[in-house]
């Protein structure tokens, strides 16, 4: 009997497949001759039913139709390749190298199905790459290295597969960083056992909502388990589009032959019929005849006759016959499977001539003699009678019966479905193109690697995988052809198998759609790769206007889309729009401080000034304080020039009212106010004016004099002394507003809000000013002093302005605006109105209405959730950097029109990532800002010397406080003492104007001797005895001679 491979071929001598099947690599592609097939498709069924002489004709498939399907349709050669031989690997020389790329990093666009990237990705090398290949090397406790190779369709080493696919992979996943690799990355010599899965993969879910297969699933289950160090090669070649169109010609000639078998009809009919006739007939006859005859006759004759013939005969013949058979066939080849099956038919005629001739003599002779007698009478008698009776009964019953029986052969029919989709695949498939793929894993036991095989099986097989067989093979760490499988792994190379004497190997013949499922990229992060899911924003800066002129705007940087900079993608900002102010916000270390100054840079090359106003770190004055037109101003004297700072200054086109209220505002939205203390310090406040000379109705002071700290806090005191409230409610109010003032007249706040020698509002908001707060350690005195600066920038501002809607001249950064514009609470409080909120909002609104005068605020803040809403809302350009808390990406997400899912991307942002919108924008922008020219230079600052001695004491001032005290009577020039008060800076405003009143009146100073004291402590300096002795002695001789003359009635005095 022939022996037979799986395949159903009959085998040649020695167990070879016949020469016409040439190889299998998940197909077959030659066939054997048609004569042998239709034996092979179908044999007579021989049935045992009742109608078995029926069915018994029905034509049935053949086993070695079933083996011959099973190998070559669904594949099932493939699950016994672990038995086959290797072949050895061909020559490396006759290859292309292969291309690697190391992968690092990882950006996926949000809401978008992975395998669509991924199927385009390997689409687009279909054409150009002969094989691609992804490897990932596992180290136990370290890391995953991911590589991603392709190799050209000759060996020209052009690489234009590489550039294809670092073109396709940057296209895209936008995001993804890589480097160029080596692609040898075990050790070949070092004994490994492998493990290969083929298989087609599909989805699990066709709906395409979420994608839950892939390699991740591997790489999550090795890190948790037992599982060692490992590397995974996923293979696939190209398959032509021709050798896929002989596959679609296969598959549709079987179909077309199995499809008779799948299904047949037999109709059965059966009729009975009865019936029943009678009938009876009755006759009579008699006739009688005689008749009588005689005839003689004599006679001879004789006759002879000699005769001859000759017959020719011609004649042409012809004859017809007509067959009819099925057949069906196979044919092998490299890579894919080709089964056909055929019906056939068979015509013939033939056609003749013949031709006889016969040629014949006949002689015949006749002799006879002829005696006839004839006599003849006759007669003839006739009677009868007849009747007839006819009775005729007929009954008949017909009786049918009609049936159907189908037939269906249920294999046959899953062969034919089977093919169908087969069919549609690859017909779908043809534009995306198809590959012959396996996975291989490589492992240091059998165990680990046959277990890395099923994982990732379990992985990728889905709905429609049963199409084709899924098999492992396993080639144990001591097996013979492990060497020779890793040998081929090494070159990226399918390992070729020979089985049943035919060339086979591993890969399943699969779509770039399944490829991407196989192919599958981490979705997540592991160590070693960086995964990110982004959300995309507006690719460029589309604006409602055009910026025609180099200076109408300063470049921010580059957009960055999904994680890649777009390099010649520029980002601008519109000068003009900065008048409307700006809002920058990012948390610790996402580059907020790198784009303040790179946005300062390029102010100052433009000739705009700034104030940066810095209540925290102070870093601005070692970038930009060195500078030669840059002033630094600071709290600590040894750090920085001294700041120096007059609340109670305002400028003369400000009404003193208005100063007055502004000012309050600000002190409600820096301390704690409850009950009645903004109007007891509003009163306060007014009182000091008033002591000071100035006229609140007509905002007039012939002294041009300003009240101070010291001023206000007399008049609290004064004024919370004098007033109708409870003991336990002046005691409130002194623990509270006196504490809080008085602690600003002492030490270096003194010295600061005494305002001596304090810069001009021209020197402080018309050239480059850094006022460094960071070495101020309360956050009431940070906010107090930001919210002076904003009131006296805007009143100067008002004061100076010529013209509404100026360009932008001027920009004050507002570092950590939230000690100043704090979020408070909307609701109303039960002692009465949100104080802090209306202040706040007061504050926002005078900044906002700067921008007609040409200033430019940039408000700076890392938490947007601290802010005041309406210093957002009140901002035009908004850059918002990384950051993590949810409250505030969503306040800055909502402040700049973004989705949820954009809001989500800015925790994902990477250091200088920021999303930036103008208003004129159409939408925001991801950009990557440049990085800062600016060096960070320590800034250095040499601090000026200080006289502990005061100087500036007038004898003519300390004779005219002696004036009128017991008998003492000196002669002073008025007008020099007048001169002499208002210079001083011993005395308060309230002081000064006191004297200067006594003085307008009389050279005798006539007040209570307690006030008279105080004026000379505060004019002096000290406080009891002992420091007045010793500040005599250390005091000018003109001086020291007064004192000494005045020492006993100053003594009296000082005792008060």
């Amino acid at each position: 009997m022939a022996q037979k491979n799986q395949f159903g071929q009959v085998l040649a001598e020695g167990g070879k497949a016949p020469n016409d099947i040439s190889s299998l690599d998940g197909g077959i592609y030659a066939s054997p001759s048609h004569d042998s097939v239709r034996g092979e498709i179908v044999k007579s069924g021989e049935s045992k039913s009742d109608s078995g002489q029926v069915w018994a004709s029905v034509e049935q498939p053949s086993e070695d139709l079933h083996r011959l399907f099973d190998s070559m349709v669904t594949k099932s050669y493939l699950q016994r390749l672990e038995y086959a031989e290797v072949q050895p690997l061909p020559a490396a020389e006759d290859l292309a190298k292969m291309d690697w790329v190391h992968i690092s990093k990882l950006v996926y666009e949000h809401d978008t199905f992975l395998p669509d990237k991924l199927s385009m990705l390997y689409a687009s090398l279909h054409r150009v790459a002969s094989q691609v290949c992804l490897k990932i090397q596992y180290t136990k406790g370290k890391s995953v290295d991911l590589y991603l190779g392709a190799r050209d369709g000759d060996s020209n080493n052009f690489h234009v597969s590489a550039k294809t696919m670092e073109s396709a992979l940057t296209g895209f996943l936008p995001g993804v960083e890589y480097d160029h690799s080596s692609g040898s990355h075990w050790d070949s010599q070092q004994q490994r056992a492998v493990a290969s899965f083929s298989g087609v993969a599909s989805l699990c879910d066709d709906k395409k909502q979420s994608f839950v297969q892939g390699i991740d699933r591997l790489l999550n289950a090795v890190m948790v388990s037992s599982v060692g160090s490992f590397s995974a090669i996923f293979i696939a070649d190209r398959v032509e589009e021709e050798k896929v169109y002989r596959m679609l010609y296969a598959y549709e000639e079987l179909s077309s032959g199995l499809s008779p078998l799948a299904e047949r009809q037999i109709n059965f009919s059966e009729s009975t019929s009865d019936g029943v006739s009678k009938s009876i007939t009755e006759g009579f006859n008699e006739s009688v005849a005689k008749n009588i005859g005689e005839t003689v006759t004599d006679g001879t004759n004789s006759s002879s006759s000699i005769g001859r013939s000759r017959t020719e005969t011609k004649g042409t013949f012809s004859s017809h016959s007509f067959s009819a058979n099925t057949s069906a066939g196979l044919s092998i080849g490299v890579p894919g499977i080709s089964v056909y099956a055929s019906g056939g038919s068979g015509y013939g005629y033939t056609r003749g001539t013949s031709e006889s001739i016969s040629t014949g003599i006949t002689e015949n002779e006749t002799q006879g003699t002829n005696h006839s007698l004839s006599l003849q009478s006759g007669e003839t008698t006739s009677k009868g009678s007849h009747r007839d009776t006819s009775e005729s009964v007929s009954e008949q019953t017909t009786k049918g019966l009609s049936y159907q029986q189908t037939y269906k052969n249920r294999r046959v029919q899953s062969y034919l479905k089977t093919l169908d989709q087969q069919v549609e695949r690859l017909t779908e498939s043809l534009p995306f193109g198809l590959w012959s793929t396996a996975a291989y894993f490589v492992a240091s036991t059998d165990i680990e690697s046959q277990t890395l095989a099923s994982i990732y099986r379990g992985s990728v097989i889905g709905e429609t995988s049963g199409i084709e067989a899924t098999a492992i093979n396993l080639f144990p760490r001591e097996g013979s052809n492990t060497a020779m499988v890793l040998s081929y792994l090494q070159q990226g190379l399918h390992p070729r198998f020979h089985l049943d004497g035919i060339d086979v190997s591993a890969g399943s013949i699969v779509t770039s759609q399944e490829l991407a499922i196989l192919f599958s990229l981490p979705q997540k992060s592991v160590p070693g790769i960086l995964v990110q899911e982004r959300t995309p924003f507006g690719r460029s800066v589309v604006s409602t206007r055009e910026l025609s002129k180099q200076d109408d705007y300063i470049e921010l940087g580059c957009i960055s889309h999904l994680g890649r900079i777009e390099s010649g993608n520029k980002v601008r900002l519109a000068l003009s729009e900065l008048t409307k102010h700006t809002f920058v916000t990012g948390s610790t270390g996402s580059g907020k401080s790198n784009t303040l100054y790179l946005i300062l840079e390029q102010l100052l090359d433009k000739g705009i000034k700034m104030l940066v106003i810095e209540p925290a770190k102070g870093e601005y004055k070692h970038v930009f304080g060195h500078r030669a037109d840059v002033r630094v101003l600071g709290t600590n004297p040894k750090k920085t020039e001294l700041l120096r700072l007059n609340p109670f200054v305002f400028p003369d086109d400000i009404l003193v009212t208005e100063h007055i209220d502004q000012l309050v505002e600000i002190f409600n939205a820096c301390w704690p106010m409850y009950a009645a203390m903004p109007a007891v310090l509003k009163a306060s406040i007014e009182n000091a004016y008033k002591a000071c000379g100035w006229d609140l109705a007509t905002s007039e002071n012939e002294y041009n004099l300003y009240p101070t700290m010291e001023d206000v806090l007399f008049a609290l005191r004064s004024y919370v002394g004098k007033s109708s409230y409870s003991e336990e409610v002046k005691s409130n109010y002194r623990g509270s507003l006196e504490t809080r003032l008085e602690s600003l007249t002492r030490g270096i706040l003194g010295e600061i809000f005494t305002g001596r020698g304090a810069p001009s509002d021209a020197e402080l908001f018309d050239s480059n000013v850094i006022i460094d707060l960071s070495r101020v350690g309360s956050i009431e005195v940070k906010a107090l002093l930001m919210g002076i600066l904003t009131l006296r920038l805007r009143e100067y501002r008002i004061a100076t302005a010529t013209l509404m809607n100026m360009p932008l001249k001027h920009v004050t950064i507002l570092e950590e605006a939230h000690n100043l514009l704090k979020r408070t609470s909307t609701e109303q409080s039960a002692e009465g109105a949100n104080l802090v909120g209306k202040s706040v909002e007061m504050i926002v609104n005078g900044i906002a209405e700067m921008r007609t005068y040409g200033e430019g605020f940039i408000i700076v803040d890392q938490s947007p959730g601290m802010l005041d809403l309406s210093a957002i809302r009140n901002t035009n350009t908004k850059i918002v950097m990384a950051l993590p808390e949810y409250l505030d990406r969503d306040v800055a997400g909502k402040s700049l029109g973004l989705t949820e899912k954009q809001i989500l991307d800015i925790s994902k942002q990477s250091v200088g990532q920021a999303i930036a919108y103008q208003s004129h924008w159409e939408e925001a922008v991801q950009c990557q800002i440049s990085r800062s020219q600016s060096e960070e230079i320590p800034f250095q600052y040499t601090p000026k010397p200080q006289c502990e001695i005061k100087t500036d004491l007038s004898i003519d001032v300390i004779r005219f406080l002696f004036n009128g005290l017991e008998d003492v009577r000196y002669r002073i020039n008025r007008d020099k003492v007048k001169r002499e008060i208002l210079s001083s800076s011993n005395l308060s405003a309230t002081h000064k104007c006191l004297l200067l009143k006594e003085l307008r009146r009389t050279d005798m100073l006539d007040i209570p001797p307690v006030q008279r004291k105080d004026l000379l402590l505060w004019y002096l300096g000290i406080d009891v005895l002992g420091d007045f002795e010793a500040f005599v002695d250390q005091q000018r001789v003109v001086i020291k001679q007064v004192l000494q003359r005045s020492s006993s009635i100053l003594s009296r005095l000082l005792s008060l």
